[in-house]
């Protein structure tokens, strides 16, 4: 029989991050974060956008308080973040996440994060920017997601 866990796996997870280890994953937390509170707040629609992102990640079977304790962490760390440490957390997600699909994948939940509120406020777009950056998106890759994003 199945476990919740390895069924969420198998359907829920997003094909390109289905590799991901704990260490990544941790990385991809930390991204998201960053991008939730770029702006001083998270709204509601941002913290619904949050979980479903969550959900697309592999789970950590028997972990899942270690992610939690993760979130927390990363949510005191995203919450007084200022340009250099959001240019050094997205350069340490990039050196743990070196596949390219998974990169993208990555960088497109945290557009629909960042956008989840309808709006793209500057201090987001400036983290957004520092992901596709560090991500070795292009500029105009990173905009054209944006663009379909917001739609």
């Amino acid at each position: 029989m199945r476990t919740w866990t390895g069924f969420a796996d198998t359907y829920g997870t997003d094909a390109a991050l289905k590799g991901l280890d704990a260490e990544q994953i941790r990385a991809v937390i930390d991204v998201l974060l960053l991008v939730m509170y770029a702006d001083g707040k998270a709204t509601t629609m941002e913290q619904v956008e949050l979980g479903d992102a969550l959900l697309k990640l592999p789970s950590m079977e028997g972990k899942q308080g270690v992610v939690d304790a993760h979130v927390e962490a990363a949510r005191e760390r995203a919450r007084d973040a200022d340009a250099g440490t959001i240019a050094r957390v997205a350069e340490a997600a990039a050196a743990k996440i070196t596949d390219p699909a998974a990169r993208e994948v990555v960088f497109r939940m945290a557009v629909a994060l960042a956008t989840a509120d309808l709006t793209l406020a500057l201090d987001e777009s400036a983290v957004l920017t520092a992901i596709a950056t560090a991500f070795g998106l292009p500029q105009e890759k990173a905009q054209l997601v944006i663009d379909e994003t917001l739609g």
